[in-house]
């Protein structure tokens, strides 16, 4: 008799665990990076660079990790609700292999570019602005070139239906 109390408040446990876990919305959180490299055009035209997504819950720690060709880029960081709007902690890291120029121990060296640490108040389905560089340079006998690169944030809800649905990369999230 004992036996089956203790089973059958086990099953319950575990059913209202399930449940609990299901009722928790999902987010889709999304980092994009856009502008141009080294163009000597007066006015170039911005395009999307590099992005990553991750899938995340509320109060829990996320992280993400791509790699493409010699571009790698992670994402940590941990998606908060506090006074009924949404904060990001977030650090959002793209680096690119140089080549191999080594280092004192003979590691090859990565250019950096994103964000270490930051928090960023947002509210769903709008992009936010929350970093970037512009630069200009020209060598002696070369012309001036131009880079931007700007970091973009958007957080939405996670519907997994959408999720498998082919992406339109011809529609940025950048208007």
């Amino acid at each position: 008799m004992k036996m089956i109390r203790l089973l059958m408040i086990g099953c319950c446990f575990s059913l209202g665990v399930c449940l609990m876990g299901y009722a928790e919305e999902d987010y889709l959180l999304r980092v994009e990076m856009r502008g141009y490299e080294k163009v000597p055009e007066e006015n170039p035209e911005e395009k999307l660079l590099h992005s990553i997504e991750v899938v995340t819950r509320l109060n829990q720690r996320f992280h993400g990790k791509s790699q493409s060709g010699r571009y790698a880029q992670t994402i940590n960081g941990k998606l908060i609700r506090k006074e009924g709007k949404f904060a990001v902690q977030l650090e959002y890291l793209q680096t690119v292999d140089l080549g191999y120029v080594p280092d004192v121990f003979g590691n090859p060296q990565l250019g950096e570019t994103g964000i270490k640490i930051s928090n960023h108040e947002c509210q769903l389905d709008k992009v936010y602005f929350i970093g970037g560089s512009e630069t200009e340079s020209q060598t002696n006998s070369c012309p001036l070139v131009r880079s931007r690169l700007h970091i973009y944030l958007q957080v939405t809800r996670y519907v997994p239906q959408e999720a498998f649905k082919a992406p339109d990369d011809s529609q940025p999230i950048v208007p």
